[in-house]
Formats: C-alpha cells, sequence, structure tokens
C-alpha cells in the first residue's frame, strides 16, 4: 500500500533500561492501522542489554540512536525531537503501549481540524501485571472531541502529555529542557498549550504503566521538579505560577506526613472514574492481541 500521500508520523521513544517493557511498546506500534510512521527510539544510556529486543525488531521505519551517557529525560526527549522528520509528532514510552488506531485517529482530527495543532487522548493507567487502576484525563465514555482554546496562564495540564499528537511547526515552537529529568513533559507541553489551541478526544488510546507500590522518594522528587518547571513562569505569571508552586509545596509536606504515619498505600491519587464495561472489554481484547505478538 502507498503511504507516500498520507502525513508521516514521528513517534519518539526515548528509554533507559528498558529491554523488559520494549516490546509492548515496539509491537503496539507494529500493530498500528496506520502504517505512515517513524520511530526515533534514543537510549539514554542503558546498562541493560536492549540488543536482543531490538534485534527481533527489525523495521526500516525505527531509526535506532544510542547517548555516550545517561543524559537524563529532558535531554533524550529533546535529542529525539531534533531527529524527528514526520509532519506529526506522537510519544510511546518504553514501558508503555497503544490501541490499533491512535495514531490513525488523531492524524484524522488533526487533519480534519486546521486550527488545531494539538490533540490528545484519554490514558488507561495499568499496573505491572496489566491490571487497570484508573483513568488520567476526562473521560465520558463517548468518544467525543472536547476542543479548547489556548490557555491564558500556567496551571496542571488539562491533557495528557503521554497520549498527545503536535503538528511538527507547533512541536519545533517549544523545547525539553535537559536540566529536567522530570515534568520535562509537562514543561514542553505547557510552553504550546499557551500558545495554540488544543484537542481533547475522550477515548483511551494509551496505556500508562505503573509501578506499584509508588515511592514515596521518586513521588516527592515529581514534585519538587514541578515546582522547578513553574518557577520558569514566575516571571511572566508571578500569581498564578506562585500559587502552583505553594499548592504543590502544600502537596509535598501533606504526603510527609502520611508517609511518616506509614500509610503510603494512600499515595495513590484518586482517579475520575473506572472504565466502563465495554471499555474494559476493548482492553483486554487489544492486550490479548498484543501479547499474541510476542
Amino acid at each position: 500500500m502507498n503511504h507516500s500521500s498520507e502525513p508521516l508520523v514521528s513517534v519518539i521513544t526515548p528509554f533507559y533500561n528498558a529491554a523488559q517493557t520494549l516490546r509492548y511498546s515496539l509491537s503496539s506500534l507494529l500493530m498500528q492501522k496506520y502504517q505512515n510512521w517513524e520511530c526515533v527510539l534514543v537510549d539514554d544510556g542503558s546498562e541493560d542489554d536492549p540488543g536482543s529486543i531490538l534485534d527481533s525488531f527489525r523495521d526500516p521505519r525505527i531509526r535506532y540512536f544510542r547517548l555516550d551517557q545517561n543524559r537524563g529525560r529532558g535531554a533524550a526527549r529533546q535529542f529525539a525531537l531534533e531527529k524527528i522528520r514526520g509532519d506529526y509528532l506522537a510519544f510511546l514510552d518504553a514501558d508503555d503501549w497503544i490501541y490499533p488506531t491512535k495514531l490513525g485517529d488523531q492524524v484524522e482530527i488533526l487533519q480534519s481540524n486546521k486550527d488545531l495543532q494539538i490533540v490528545s487522548s484519554v490514558l488507561a493507567l495499568v499496573d505491572q501485571k496489566d491490571n487497570v487502576l484508573g483513568i488520567q484525563g476526562d473521560l465520558y465514555g463517548d468518544s467525543r472531541l472536547e476542543i479548547f482554546h489556548p490557555i491564558k496562564k500556567p496551571g496542571p495540564n488539562k491533557i495528557p502529555f503521554a497520549s498527545s499528537m503536535i503538528s511538527r511547526e507547533a512541536a519545533r515552537d517549544a523545547c525539553f529542557d535537559p536540566n529536567l529529568t522530570r515534568s520535562e513533559d509537562a514543561d514542553f507541553l505547557l510552553q504550546l498549550l499557551l500558545k495554540y489551541s488544543y484537542g481533547l478526544l475522550h477515548k483511551v488510546l494509551y496505556i500508562y504503566k505503573i509501578n506499584l507500590p509508588l515511592d514515596y522518594r521518586d513521588m516527592q522528587y515529581g514534585y519538587q521538579s514541578r515546582v522547578e518547571v513553574y518557577k520558569k513562569f514566575l516571571k511572566e505569571f508571578p500569581f498564578t505560577s506562585g500559587k502552583v508552586i505553594l499548592s504543590t509545596k502544600m502537596k509535598q509536606l501533606l504526603f510527609w506526613f502520611v508517609h511518616q504515619a506509614g500509610m503510603d498505600e494512600h499515595l495513590i491519587q484518586k482517579r475520575p472514574r473506572e472504565l466502563k464495561n465495554e471499555e474494559l472489554k476493548t482492553y483486554h481484547e487489544n492486550l490479548l492481541s498484543l501479547k499474541s505478538t510476542f
């Protein structure tokens, strides 16, 4: 089939010590109904050996790069961003996977809505045993497309980063901060949401894996990274950025008390809602189909 008339989607996948999970991600990419994609795979100085996994995915659309040392998420994502050749940019972390219609659904939306530069979808969060934990992003379960104007002030992202697709022009209008090893994704998305209209498809297309139990120190580091992101916006947006910084520090303090009380299981944040029966059925069908390729 000739895909030359279809927009090229560049999917960036930075990873570090992900030999055990990379198979999920790349297999789901190969199963995409939309075939005109490239994957910019960036090994951020891994200490394990992903070679045996990569050898089983010999596809000219997968472009592999290895950094000389572990530089962190911000640097690895920026390196990948500078290598893309596509009309659209998408993301796929090495321990996550996507539904077969993900790329095609989002390309169709962006092609049909020329005023949109960004479209995201709902995430399903799962544990390492593939049990569904909850949802990230407002989800009505009716596959509606909700369109938003650019935000007027920085705040918690209204759309998930991982499941986003972005036009190349918009993506090149922002950058991943190489000094950030966490929250570099939130920082990147904020830069864009302040400038461009964006959409949210109320449909699960991306499966995001979470390591449980959640590590207290890792969560605190994540909150501190969020503080560093909003410090960058303090000069232009002193009140709103300061408000986010203050609330984040309050959460850090609250989680410290919870940790001291030995109640770390309560560190898992409540999600908006569980998947409906039909959505769960779709999830398990896609998971079974994915595993059958291994």
